[in-house]
């Protein structure tokens, strides 16, 4: 097990420890702090100039613990650095579906829905990749967080706030066994709120090189729904304990972003 993630801040009062999250192989990591900011990144997408200004930026905002949902590759041209990056600062990642994807190309295996790179990775690489666990479950604060790629049973079927009932939410918070769930795959940064307190959140992707802007909708407490477009791309997500509370950043200058808050059907702007 590693000791500690090179990024990690110090404890600011010696007599307030933080336990490393760096075991990426555990299913349970704990950690003890008054107030806590879990940094989130997922969907790299071999993007590693933008890993690079996100982890300026989580040291900067202080962040005591960092996690990444996956989708390590495609996209990209720097598939093999990426990772050797994550190895190197001891980040707890999961496998995302590009990822599993260029794991079934390395034992010959092709199906339609895979698309992308993957098939010429170092050995060290795709034996990392194989190394990934598909979720991680944190007990932060009196809070367990569960880190999925997509949601807790597919990583390809992605959660997007403005089609997701309060119902769906909690099956969803159930079935991962968490009161905050942690997910990536869509590219679009949200927080979405049960009517009990659960938390979905999605720090959106990391990867620059999305072209297409995203498209969510906003509805008020009367129903009525409003399109917003989310250029996309290039951020992070830090959630503070015991708050509750999501905060999306633009990873290249670590500027907190307006994305979608939405609470038991009413939305509205998070900033």
């Amino acid at each position: 097990m590693a000791t500690g993630c090179r990024w990690q801040r110090r404890a600011r009062d010696p007599r307030r420890t933080v336990k490393s999250l760096c075991d990426t192989r555990g299913v349970n990591l704990n950690v003890s702090d008054r107030h806590l900011k879990l940094a989130v990144i997922s969907d790299l997408h071999a993007d590693l100039p933008a890993l690079d200004d996100a982890l300026v930026q989580v040291r900067r905002l202080e962040c005591d613990a960092l996690v990444c949902a996956g989708d390590l590759l495609d996209g990209g041209v720097f598939p093999d650095e990426v990772i050797a990056r994550l190895v190197a600062e001891r980040i707890p990642t999961i496998r995302g579906n590009h990822d599993r994807w260029a794991l079934e190309r390395s034992r010959g295996h092709q199906s339609p829905e895979m698309f992308g790179g993957g098939w010429d990775l170092a050995p060290a690489s795709l034996d990392f990749l194989h190394s990934l666990p598909t979720k991680l479950m944190l007990d932060l604060e009196g809070a367990l967080v569960a880190v999925h790629h997509a949601r807790p049973d597919s990583d390809m079927d992605g959660i997007y706030a403005d089609l997701i009932s309060p119902g769906e939410l909690d099956r969803l918070l159930g079935l991962a066994g968490a009161d905050i769930l942690v997910v990536g795959h869509t590219h679009i940064p949200f927080a979405l709120r049960g009517p009990d307190g659960g938390l979905v959140v999605n720090p959106g992707t990391l990867w620059r090189g999305q072209e297409d802007a995203a498209t969510f909708a906003m509805i008020d407490a009367d129903g009525k729904a409003e399109e917003r477009r989310w250029a996309g791309g290039g951020t992070f997500g830090v959630l503070h304990l015991p708050e509750r509370e999501f905060r999306v950043h633009r990873a290249s200058d670590g500027t907190k972003l307006e994305v979608p808050l939405t609470t038991a059907g009413v939305s509205r702007s998070l900033k």
